[in-house]
């Protein structure tokens, strides 16, 4: 079973969202970073600030949790204060880094948006779905930011990004590069495997900008946008299962790939436009 203590455990038993991405990019990849261990998560700064926002957002987590070390990390002293602000279980952070969690979550808790979703809204629960999925996973799991089952069966999911900007036509391009509707339908399919009561979805994001002036805007998420991800999900998860040698891609000239094949609206529309990131923000 996933819980908290395990929920980002290589080898416990799930296929995450982001572990479907991980199999996008390479397989082998996906087999280094998520089965055998080689590979270790890398850390940016950028995410230890939007996780940190989207705990204090989602109620996951507090403002208490993180510890600005005053003394400089390089000194004797403040490698004494920082370990012992670790010792204490505080995860210790600069006082800029401090300053700007602050700012943009509160940003985003001044909107009449958030203030709704804080009163309706179910956060961060986590979902699993057991399944066949070969020797490596045995069910699917997640745990989507926000969301609400309305009386009359649709659902309404949201998700909380940081972003460097919250330009419509930016946000478009951000929102397939980086897969956030491969992220929506996974979530939802979680959903309505739980609750079958569910008869649609309503997608939501509630975008916040990483600096000043920390700009948040709500956008509305055409369906069609998520659901056109939804064949190739599939098969990736299928493909996971009966995968036993997780090989590199081997390129050939009977299967090339169509340089600027994604650069048209129809393309944009079904998902298809990636640049083989898989940098989820928040």
């Amino acid at each position: 079973m996933i819980n908290e203590t395990n929920y980002f455990e290589i080898n416990n038993g799930g296929l995450s969202q982001s572990r479907i991405k991980d199999y996008l990019i390479c397989p082998n990849y996906f087999y280094r970073k998520n089965i055998s261990g080689e590979l270790k998560k890398e850390f940016k700064k950028a995410f230890q600030i939007g996780d940190a926002v989207d705990g204090l957002l989602t109620r996951s987590t507090e403002i208490d949790n993180y510890a600005v070390c005053e003394e400089k990390r390089t000194t004797k002293a403040g490698k004494a204060e920082a370990a012992e602000l670790e010792f204490a279980g505080k995860t210790v952070i600069s006082r800029t880094d401090y300053d700007t969690i602050v700012e943009i979550a509160d940003a985003v808790a001044k909107t009449d948006a958030y203030k709704q979703v804080l009163q309706t809204y179910t956060f961060q629960e986590i979902l699993e779905v057991p399944m066949e999925l070969g020797e490596h996973f045995n069910c699917l799991y997640g745990k989507p930011d926000a969301y609400k089952i309305n009386e009359d069966g649709v659902c309404d999911l949201l998700d909380l990004k940081s972003t460097i900007t919250v330009d419509e036509r930016k946000y478009f391009y951000k929102f397939f590069s980086f897969g956030y509707n491969k992220q929506l339908w996974f979530y939802s399919y979680l959903l309505k495997s739980k609750y079958p009561q569910i008869k649609s979805f309503r997608y939501w994001h509630l975008a916040v900008e990483k600096t000043e002036p920390y700009n948040v805007k709500l956008f509305s998420i055409p369906v069609g946008n998520v659901l056109a991800c939804e064949q190739e999900m599939m098969e990736t998860i299928n493909a996971i299962s009966q995968d036993t040698t997780f090989a590199k891609y081997n390129p050939s000239f009977s299967n090339p790939t169509i340089l600027g094949s994604f650069n048209n609206e129809d393309s944009l529309s079904r998902g298809d436009w990636s640049d083989g990131t898989n940098n989820d923000e928040f």
